[in-house]
């Protein structure tokens, strides 16, 4: 009896399975989607599936992997370049070249219904993806392969040698030259402004953190990385700042990695409010002069008068993207400036000098009030105190009523 049961149940559950696999097969399948690092790509033609092959019209996957296209129609020959890679196949041969060597094609270029199709999964990880298959939402996952641990060990390795050189007092322009490759834009510019530096009276210590590896190929990396910069001796002034920084590597003959090119993202400069109280002590008539050219220039905000804003500065040479913000807030917005406290806190004994101020900006449209903390170098030409163009914001705060 025991055995008739599970024989019915057995039954049973068989015609359900084969019922449920019939609804199931009348069903159309979801349509093959291709992502590349997280974003959807887009086709001529819908991708599709040919012997479990995921195939797609090649122009569009070869153009967004970074690929240069030159296509003969008449031998339907495929040749692609990038940055790092070389391909080339033809429909019907049994190989291609990639990077000059062949590898077996085994049936991953086709022709249907008039259109060249090639085998994603193929292409992607002969242009150094990963390539995975979600079968849940029947998805071709490509995404940027990461470097090992002795790859992210060698990249890493550009900081501590940046921190090595940038540290020491006695770094030359050819020991900043060695950490860039010899095609990069910004050679000169940091050979100037390492001369600049060493012309000061200051000394400051350079640290990284937070460092992320953003792009990794063979040829070139993208590093991220939080570069905090400290006084630690010297008579000049300096804001503390911690900056995001992206530099751009590339690899020298002996594979060390090498500064080609770098972007700052933002600067926040770390003092708070009471860096305004560390006054120091300044002659009577250079803290009048001083705190009547901090009048002037308020004075210039509140009338939106630019010509009398830039007669306060000693030079607008290289300011024009400054003045041109200036003039746009005038535009835009309706605003008061009234100075609350004002604190000099570098003097040189003659022409030069940093003043805080904490200025009160209030919006006249909707009675918003901002208190900014802004520091200034300030240079005395002539006998007269200006504004050098050096400004830093370095604390802002709401006022609540």
């Amino acid at each position: 009896m025991m055995k008739k049961q599970f024989t019915v149940i057995a039954l049973a559950s068989a015609l359900f399975l084969s019922s449920a696999g019939g609804a199931m097969a009348a069903s159309a399948p979801k349509p093959i989607q291709v992502t590349l690092n997280g974003q959807a790509l887009k086709f001529e033609v819908q991708p599709t599936s040919i012997n479990s092959t995921t195939f797609v019209e090649f122009r569009s996957l070869f153009a967004a992997l970074g690929y240069e296209i030159d296509y003969a129609a008449k031998t339907k020959t495929i040749h692609a370049v990038s940055d790092e890679h070389e391909i080339e196949m033809s429909l019907g041969a049994d190989v291609a070249f990639v990077d000059g060597e062949s590898v077996p094609v085994n049936g991953q270029l086709v022709a249907k219904d008039g259109r060249t199709l090639v085998g994603v999964r193929f292409i992607a990880t002969l242009s150094g993806k990963s390539v995975n298959w979600d079968s849940s939402s029947r998805t071709v996952v490509i995404a940027d392969k990461g470097p090992t641990a002795a790859e992210k060990a060698a990249v890493l390795d550009f900081l501590s040698r940046s921190e090595k050189v940038f540290n020491s007092a006695t770094a030359t322009s050819d020991d900043v030259l060695a950490l860039v490759t010899s095609d990069s834009p910004l050679r000169d510019a940091l050979v100037k402004s390492l001369a600049e530096e060493q012309s000061k009276s200051l000394q400051t210590k350079t640290s990284y953190h937070d460092a992320s590896i953003e792009q990794y190929s063979s040829t070139e990396a993208v590093l991220y990385a939080v570069q905090d910069t400290a006084k630690t001796g010297g008579d000049d002034y300096f804001f503390d700042e911690s900056t995001e920084v992206v530099f751009t590597l590339h690899p020298n003959a002996q594979g060390q990695w090498l500064l080609y090119d770098m972007e700052y993202l933002s600067t926040e400069y770390t003092a708070d409010g009471s860096l305004i109280d560390k006054t120091v002590a300044v002659p009577d008539a250079d803290k009048t002069a001083i705190d009547a050219l901090l009048a002037k220039q308020l004075d210039a905000l509140n009338k939106e008068d630019m010509a009398a804003y830039k007669a306060t500065f000693a030079s607008t040479d290289g300011l024009d993207d400054y003045f041109d913000e200036i003039q746009s807030g005038y535009d835009d917005y309706d605003q008061s400036f009234a100075n609350e406290k004002t604190g000099i806190v570098y003097y040189n004994g003659s022409d030069k000098a940093v003043a805080i101020r904490s200025i009160i900006v209030e919006d006249l449209e909707d009675g918003y009030k901002t208190r900014f903390y802004e520091g200034n170098y300030l240079v005395k030409k002539d006998g007269k105190w200006l504004f050098d163009g050096s400004e830093y914001i370095f604390d802002i705060q709401t006022i609540e009523e």
